[in-house]
């Protein structure tokens, strides 16, 4: 977004200053959900960015002279908690909707375990003995960051350390930056950032080997080892039980705010928003007002809050989820609690309800509900959690018997391509591509090849095979190659894309899907089916 605008502020001895430009860039996620048998398809539109946009603010007056960093990152903070997964916004194409339809669940929980490190480097002094780096890892998800210990005197470091992160987007990207821990006044040297998709390393087989780089972009030539796993939200709350490390986590608090009703002020008096702590975690609704398009005593928050939960905050079972009705920041109209056993002694640990609040008929919806997490080891029982429906928020309401694996499978076939160029060699000569495909399933490292169309810019294979199907949310990853056939001279990238089960389905199970190359389409498209075969 590249927009233009004139904001003014002043401060005590400070004087006025303004920002006249602002610019914010990154990859969104567009949710249309859900679908409609009529005109216009969709009840709503939900879109957020899937990892924090890069943000630009051209200032004037004072803050040209000065780098106001403050205020972008006060900015960033605010775009962070409105429009940064897992927090999205919302657009209803249907007025009468429920947000309790339109929510979409997170994935699940990634677990990355920063395993070992290598080729650190020996810092030469001129006084003193040479420094032997004291290797730590910052590891960053969205908001969230943990922290490795310390590996001290080492070129080699190993941590076999793991942390949790909420995951709402298999493209949304993990930070490692590599430290040099030192002591006193002196700071910690910076060695290196890398960063990755989890559907990148979950396509690498869940562990991969990365580069670090300098910020210039230039490679260190030291290495880590890093390994992700995603673990499946589930009713079953028996990881609030089992102990973990200090960042991993043992559950999920959704909290869903959807609508009061017969507010008891008069409408333009009415100005409510609804208030929600768990613990130490506070968050708000937005502000309700009597406004064209809006009705004031019937207000709509649609509002979603998660809390990720670790084992130190659920043993104590003390903690109640409070919603406070509040007219204005003084004004509190009336208070709902649930208490912890309340939620755990819940069908599928949810609680939905519109319950009566105060004694003037006023009543507020909402729907709060306990997960736990099914360990990466562990066998899923369904396609996937069903956090939409009020009753069952995880599963369909009659979950199917467990079935062995060998009996849900996927058919997929690369059917042809179309719009490859001919390059241009010396001497007027033309290079025909000859094109092949690899495809990877799911975590599986395994690939499959097809057979290399020779000269042609229209490549037809119609070749298949199949796969084990856990989930619509499995990653297909197609890249294309030119063979070359010179003894030194490799195989020319065409371009690539992931795109997952779900979505080919969705489409009918046949989808032509342009190839991207250094984050931009080459014109070329690969002709996929899609089918699911009978057990």
């Amino acid at each position: 977004w590249d927009g233009t605008c004139d904001i003014r502020l002043a401060a005590p001895f400070v004087g006025s200053f303004g920002v006249k430009e602002i610019k914010f860039s990154g990859r969104m996620s567009i949710l249309l959900k859900p679908l409609t048998n009529q005109l216009p398809i969709v009840s709503a539109i939900q879109y957020a960015f899937i990892n924090p946009p890069t943000l630009d603010l051209e200032f004037t007056g004072l803050a040209q002279m000065v780098d106001f960093q403050l205020i972008r990152d006060m900015v960033g903070e605010i775009l962070q908690s409105m429009v940064v997964l897992p927090n999205r916004m919302m657009y209803k194409m249907d007025l009468t909707s429920s947000f309790l339809d339109t929510y979409q669940p997170p994935i699940g929980i990634a677990r990355i375990t920063a395993l070992r490190g290598r080729g650190f480097q020996i810092e030469k002094i001129l006084i003193g003995p040479d420094d032997i780096p004291d290797v730590y890892c910052d590891i960053q998800l969205g908001p969230t960051k943990w922290r490795t210990s310390t590996i001290k005197n080492n070129l080699s470091p190993e941590w076999n350390e793991a942390g949790d992160f909420l995951l709402c987007d298999h493209d949304q990207i993990v930070s490692v930056n590599a430290v040099d821990e030192d002591f006193g006044i002196d700071p910690d040297d910076d060695l290196g950032t890398c960063k990755f998709s989890v559907g990148e390393i979950l396509l690498a087989g869940k562990t991969t080997e990365l580069e670090l780089q300098k910020e210039n972009g230039t490679g260190t030539g030291a290495y880590l080892t890093l390994q992700c796993d995603v673990c499946e939200l589930i009713p079953d709350l028996a990881s609030f039980e089992t102990e973990t490390g200090k960042n991993m986590l043992c559950g999920l608090l959704t909290i869903l705010v959807t609508q009061a009703f017969d507010i008891p002020l008069e409408k333009e008096d009415a100005s409510t928003f609804v208030s929600v702590s768990y613990g130490e975690h506070n968050f708000c609704t937005g502000v309700v007002v009597d406004a064209p398009g809006y009705d004031a005593l019937n207000p709509l928050y649609d509002s979603a809050f998660h809390v990720p939960l670790t084992h130190e905050m659920v043993k104590s079972k003390d903690k109640d989820v409070v919603l406070k009705l509040m007219n204005g920041e003084d004004t509190m109209l009336s208070t709902i609690t649930l208490t912890h056993d309340e939620l755990v002694n819940a069908p599928y640990r949810t609680v939905a309800a519109t319950r009566k609040v105060g004694d003037h008929g006023a009543a507020l919806q909402f729907r709060v509900s306990f997960a736990g997490i099914r360990p990466p080891e562990g066998k899923a029982e369904s396609s996937s959690p069903n956090l939409n429906a009020v009753e069952f928020p995880f599963q369909d309401p009659a979950p199917s018997p467990v079935k062995d694996e060998s009996s849900s499978r996927v058919r997929i076939t690369a059917v042809k391509g179309s719009g490859f160029k001919v390059e241009k060699k010396g001497w007027g000569k033309k290079d025909v591509p000859d094109v092949y495909c690899n495809v990877k399933f799911g975590s599986s490292p395994k690939i499959w090849r097809t057979v290399t169309a020779d000269n042609t810019t229209e490549p037809v294979w119609n070749e298949s095979s199949e796969f084990i199907l856990a989930h619509h949310g499995q990653i297909l990853r197609i890249d294309s190659y030119d063979q070359d056939n010179g003894k030194n001279d490799n195989d020319d990238f065409l371009g690539g894309f992931t795109v997952t089960v779900g979505k080919l389905l969705l489409a009918g199970g046949k989808r032509d899907i342009e190839l991207i190359k250094e984050g931009k389409g080459t014109g070329a498209f690969i002709s996929l089916h899609c089918e699911v075969l009978d057990s």
